[in-house]
């Protein structure tokens, strides 16, 4: 009978994904407490790798760095090989994410100024419509003026002459 052996590879593999998992279905919450109960992830190989694959998942600000920094170590690692390549597909992920994050935070930072030139502008175009509204009020509060009649020479008596 053939029984596969189990390559440290494969465990690592399988490991990993079965705490993906597990950090699927925690809340924000839970996973928060999963990150501080991870401490630095300094216990073994393994703890590293749950502990970045953890906090990519957080999406707080600095997380997806110390995961990155954390799969730097497990490369950096000489007897950490079975977990290099999910340590690589981890890095090249999370370098992907943060690319991601960073340009939709300028595309943030674009449509924020947008939005304020708009406002600018929108600004001065009511500044302008209430000046001329006002001209417009001045021009109908002024009296019309009445017509005077002009006197008319009367035709009854021709002026005499000394």
């Amino acid at each position: 009978m053939y029984v596969p052996t189990r390559e440290p590879v494969d465990l690592a593999a399988r490991h990993l994904l079965a705490y993906q998992a597990v950090l699927l279905a925690m809340s924000p919450a839970e996973l928060a407490r999963e990150v501080s109960r991870l401490g630095d992830g300094s216990a073994s190989v393994a703890d590293t790798m749950d502990l970045a694959l953890a906090l990519g998942l957080t999406r707080s600000n600095g997380d997806l760095a110390r995961a990155q920094g954390l799969l730097d170590q497990v490369l950096a690692n000489g007897n950490a090989q079975a977990w290099h390549g999910l340590a690589r597909l981890l890095a090249t992920r999370y370098g992907e994410q943060k690319r991601a994050d960073e340009q939709t935070e300028r595309a943030n930072q674009q449509l924020r100024e947008a939005q304020r030139e708009y406002q600018r502008k929108l600004d001065q175009l009511n500044d302008k419509l209430e000046a001329l509204k006002s001209i417009e009020r001045s021009l109908n509060s002024r009296p019309v003026p009445v017509p005077v009649p002009v006197p008319q020479a009367s035709a009854a008596k021709p002026a005499q002459r000394p």
